[in-house]
């Protein structure tokens, strides 16, 4: 019986787990704001909107003077959900 309810408990995580990203990804309740990635572009940090093609900005932030950890992540994309986020991001890896 123990076990019948930790399935289904671990069940009703997942599907909240999911149901949350969904959200996120869909930018709950029509907020306006953007989701954007931090990637590199001619050796610089730059910032892409969904579709990733061109970037919309292409910072000053040279990928040689980051740390490796901070280029690994630049180069794996690192998202921002908003302006907000977007700018912080951008004022760290910058400082």
């Amino acid at each position: 019986m123990r076990l019948g309810i930790r399935i289904v408990s671990c069940v009703a995580l997942v599907a909240i787990a999911l149901t949350m990203a969904v959200f996120t990804a869909a930018d709950f309740g029509g907020s306006g704001e953007m989701l954007y990635t931090l990637g590199e572009y001619d050796g610089n940090v730059a910032v892409f909107t969904l579709d990733g093609t061109k970037p919309v900005e292409v910072t000053d932030i040279a990928l040689a003077s980051l740390r490796q950890a901070d280029r690994d992540m630049i180069f794996s994309g690192i998202s921002a959900f908003g302006e907000r986020e977007l700018q912080e991001l951008l004022e760290d890896l910058g400082s």
